[in-house]
């Protein structure tokens, strides 16, 4: 394989995860943003679904 041929597909799959981690930031956004805190449940409870969307 020579070196432009190399360089190609590593721009093709460069290009292909640079827009799954675009989707993927705008997801994470997106429950950031819709995560309300329910009166009936407990601080803690909010706290820890908070942390999951982050892990």
């Amino acid at each position: 394989m020579s070196d432009e041929e190399c360089d190609f597909e590593h721009q093709q799959i460069e290009s292909q995860y640079a827009l799954k981690c675009g989707n993927n930031k705008l997801f994470l956004l997106n429950s950031i943003v819709s995560l309300k805190f329910k009166e009936s449940t407990f601080l803690s409870d909010h706290l820890n679904e908070f942390r999951g969307i982050l892990d």
